[in-house]
Parts: structure tokens; C-alpha cells; sequence
């Protein structure tokens, strides 16, 4: 999923600066104008979906750890036999949205980046 979101943005990107360097030349200016702004909200929605899918899957793999932990935790309460003698052994792992924030303001501002490049 990783790859066809990083081709799709690559070839995006690529179209933007296409148009950018080349629009004006081939095509009537107003017609660019309007061409380049309907690619730049075009590389801004497609930005905004891929970061959407990608803090999704960030959350979806947290929570996997955390269900594995929580899977350890009770097949070594069970294994032991004695569950108030091992209270905390595995400590829970919180699903962390630090990750899912630090990714989502890389891609608004390579978004930023693509709009500055068309426009």
C-alpha cells in the first residue's frame, strides 16, 4: 500500500511540475490557469486521502501490538496459574497517536509544497 501511495504521489508530483514548467507554453494561458489550479486541489485531496489511509493503518498496526500484548498477558496469567501474584508483568501499550500526527504534518506540508509548485 506504502509503494502504489509513494508512486501515486511521485507521478503527481511530477504532473504538477510538468504543467508548472510547460503549461503556460503549450496552452492558452487562461486555459493553464484553470488547468493548474483543478491539478493543484486535485494533488490536495489525493494528499489528504493518502495521509487519511496512512494514520489509518498507523492506528490499525498500534492496536495489533496491543492486542498482542494483551494475548501474552493473558496466556502467561493462564500459563502461571496465578493471576494476583503477577499483576503487571507486560505493561499495556497505549495506541500512541504521536506518529499518526508527526505523518499527517510531513504530508500536509508536502501538500503545501505541491500547491506552491503549481500555483
Amino acid at each position: 500500500v506504502a509503494g502504489i501511495l509513494l508512486a501515486v504521489f511521485i507521478l503527481t508530483s511530477i504532473a504538477g511540475l510538468l504543467v508548472a514548467i510547460f503549461g503556460k507554453k503549450i496552452i492558452h494561458p487562461t486555459i493553464s490557469f484553470y488547468f493548474q489550479v483543478v491539478a493543484g486541489f486535485f494533488a490536495f485531496f489525493l494528499s489528504i486521502s493518502e495521509t487519511g489511509l496512512l494514520v489509518s493503518t498507523v492506528k490499525w498496526v498500534e492496536s495489533v501490538k496491543q492486542e498482542q500484548v494483551k494475548l501474552l498477558r493473558s496466556s502467561v496469567l493462564s500459563a502461571s496459574g496465578r493471576l494476583r501474584s503477577i499483576p503487571n508483568t507486560i505493561p499495556e501499550q497505549p495506541v500512541r497517536d504521536f506518529n499518526a500526527a508527526r505523518i499527517l504534518l510531513v504530508y500536509i506540508s508536502i501538500t503545501g509544497l505541491n500547491l506552491g509548485l503549481l500555483l
